[in-house]
């Protein structure tokens, strides 16, 4: 039995999304897919289960009821998101889900960062330590 709270994208959804959701960094969003920073008009408002395919799915209604969701522009079913990311996702459930869902950790996005930048440096260092700086650097 289809539910009819879940058949339409409201015309507010994204006014929604911001009210709930305040910046996460620096005045900024992060996007949940890639975690750039965002000013709030470069925000493309997501929703994480896809209009369309919760329309047509009684199944992804009944799993919305249970986190109590009951409308498909409820503010807990949207997630900031930047243009590049919204246009891959598109009506895609599945991975992008779980990427949505972890992807609104700040923390995530930090530690990721951190992982990142030891790399780097890790790099760096073995390059130097095994002399291919000053392999690269001769003329």
């Amino acid at each position: 039995q289809m539910d009819t709270g879940y058949l339409e994208r409201s015309c507010n959804y994204r006014n929604q999304y911001f009210k709930a959701h305040p910046p996460q960094i620096r005045g900024k969003y992060l996007c949940v897919y890639c975690g750039r920073l965002l000013p709030q008009d470069k925000v493309t408002v997501d929703h994480l289960y896809p209009v369309k395919q919760v329309r047509n799915s009684p199944k992804l209604q009944r799993k919305l009821k249970r986190m109590g969701i009951h409308d498909v522009n409820d503010p807990r079913n949207l997630v900031a998101s930047c243009q590049k990311c919204n246009l891959k996702k598109a009506a895609k459930t599945g991975k992008w889900i779980f990427y949505g869902k972890i992807g609104q950790s700040v923390l995530l996005w930090r530690i990721r960062k951190l992982i990142r930048l030891g790399l780097l440096i890790l790099a760096i260092y073995m390059l130097y330590r095994y002399g291919i700086f000053s392999d690269l650097f001769q003329m």
